[in-house]
């Protein structure tokens, strides 16, 4: 009766309370069907809720609280959401919440890390995982809290596809999850920090594409919005240090990366210091060459 109430349609207020009902009174053999059905309930949810407002994404934090709780207190209910998203064959069957369930159990537990990865990894690479839906979940899904709770397993998933960018398939859903990351609305300082850096210790990489996409990551970044990118100068300064390692058509995009935010007319007096590493830089490999 519960399950065929959340099934009809619910409040965000009504929510909590009936999956709780739920998951304490599922049993085993029960558990999938009745995780997908929770699933599409929820993506319904989700999906007719537009704008902000307080109340209803205190509860939106109340769900996804509780959903991890359930998967941190019973491997099998991990277990088991794991199983309903491995058993969508279609790619027009995913839902932007499968993104948001994904990302949740990337959080909950190390060991379960690298299989949560592997199985996007797979998903996207074949098909299933489509770039629009992932867009959508990042520009109607998330909310405030769910980024601060899930940035770090995002990025993780993001550098994980990142070094297998041999694959453009993956190559491309990997730049787009970090463009749509790096420029959400509710997307700090401190994390584009934390977004570059992970991206700048990637170009000590051995493999050549992977260094290639991630430069151009950082490049499609300072074109979309210098001034965010600006901010983080001292950090992608960092990159002079790797020139002599990487191939010429990546010291170029460095260089226009770098000489991009430093050396134009324009630029801030405050990035005189820098600008003036990088002409020394310049110099200097002109002169040994």
């Amino acid at each position: 009766r519960i399950l065929a109430k959340i099934s009809a349609g619910t409040t965000f207020k009504i929510f909590p309370i009936l999956l709780q009902f739920l998951m304490n009174d599922c049993k085993s053999p029960n558990l999938v069907a009745t995780l997908f059905k929770i699933r599409k309930a929820l993506d319904n949810l989700l999906m007719i809720s537009t704008g902000e407002n307080k109340e209803r994404e205190s509860c939106k934090t109340l769900i996804f609280d509780q959903l991890r709780t359930y998967c941190l207190s019973q491997k099998a209910i991990a277990e088991a959401w794991l199983t309903t998203i491995s058993n969508i064959k279609v790619s027009t069957d995913h839902k932007p919440i499968d993104f948001l369930i994904l990302f949740m159990l990337h959080n909950t537990s190390e060991i379960r890390k690298k299989v949560i990865e592997a199985i996007i990894r797979k998903r996207v690479s074949i098909g299933l995982l489509k770039i629009s839906l992932l867009e959508k979940t990042f520009e109607k899904y998330l909310s405030q809290q769910l980024i601060k709770d899930y940035i770090t397993s995002i990025i993780d998933i993001g550098c994980c596809l990142l070094r297998f960018s041999k694959d453009s398939t993956l190559a491309k859903f990997a730049t787009t999850m970090f463009e749509l990351l790096f420029n959400h609305v509710y997307i700090a300082t401190i994390y584009r920090g934390e977004i570059l850096s992970r991206l700048i210790s990637l170009t000590g990489s051995n493999d050549p594409t992977t260094i290639n996409i991630v430069l151009k990551i950082i490049w499609s970044l300072v074109l979309i919005d210098q001034e965010k990118v600006k901010r983080h100068m001292p950090l992608l300064m960092q990159l002079l240090e790797k020139i002599d390692t990487l191939d010429l058509k990546d010291v170029k995009i460095v260089f226009d990366i770098l000489c991009s935010l430093a050396c134009k007319e324009n630029a801030n007096s405050s990035l005189s210091g820098f600008k003036n590493e990088i002409n020394n830089i310049i110099r200097k490999h002109v002169s040994s060459s």
